[in-house]
């Protein structure tokens, strides 16, 4: 499975692609300045892993809690790629937590959640863009 997320929602700006089991990111603080340069990271993390955007099994972006505008950037990002591509979208909170007793900044424990809800979200119509 091939996903790209990103987030917005707070001073860093951040894009990550889950492909082939691992995990490549962007990340960078950026106050202000998130719309000029989320779609410059999606590119390059796209050139790194040698794929296009018609590859990818589905989007998803930080629904919040954060600041109003960083999240509509996300949002509007994702909406955009999703609609052009036929691709599904996962809104993913920001304050989500696993059940396990694992760190969520675990590396192991992130190959297993962004891509599992990528899965649920290509399963449900519903959430297509």
């Amino acid at each position: 499975m091939k996903v790209l997320a990103i987030d917005t929602a707070t001073e860093a700006c951040s894009a990550a692609l889950y492909f082939e089991g691992d995990i490549r990111q962007q990340y960078r603080i950026a106050p202000r300045e998130h719309s000029h340069i989320i779609l410059p990271m999606i590119d390059q993390l796209l050139a790194e892993a040698g794929i296009s955007v018609s590859e990818l099994d589905a989007l998803a972006f930080g629904r919040g809690p954060g600041s109003f505008m960083g999240v509509r950037i996300a949002a509007g990002v994702t909406q955009g790629i999703a609609f052009a591509w036929d691709l599904p979208v996962v809104p993913i909170p920001r304050n989500t937590r696993p059940q396990s007793a694992q760190s969520p900044r675990s590396p192991r424990l992130r190959k297993q959640l962004i891509p599992r809800q990528a899965q649920a979200a290509c399963c449900r119509p519903s959430m297509r863009a």
